[in-house]
């Protein structure tokens, strides 16, 4: 970032925490200003990851649930077929 110092125009380079520019010959400062259109994109961005967050955890939550139903299903399969399969020998 390329800006001019307006108190000894002198470039201005990006601080550290990437929201202000500093003067490296007098010191001062200057705050970056957002724009409007970036505060609705980060906004847009932050509800869509947060959509998709909700989604995933839906998809799991429904896999577990699909696989525990399996589970009962298979052990009364086994459960009814191991009865069955003895109780006529000793009829």
């Amino acid at each position: 970032m390329n800006t001019k110092c307006k108190h000894c125009g002198g470039d201005m380079n990006l601080a550290e925490d990437g929201k202000s520019l500093i003067c490296p010959y007098c010191g001062s400062t200057e705050i970056i200003e957002e724009s409007d259109a970036v505060k609705i994109q980060q906004i847009r961005s932050d509800a869509n990851a947060e959509i998709e967050r909700e989604k995933l955890k839906h998809e799991l939550e429904k896999d577990k649930l699909k696989s525990e139903i399996s589970r009962e299903k298979s052990f009364k399969k086994a459960s009814g077929r191991s009865f069955w399969s003895f109780s006529p020998r000793y009829l």
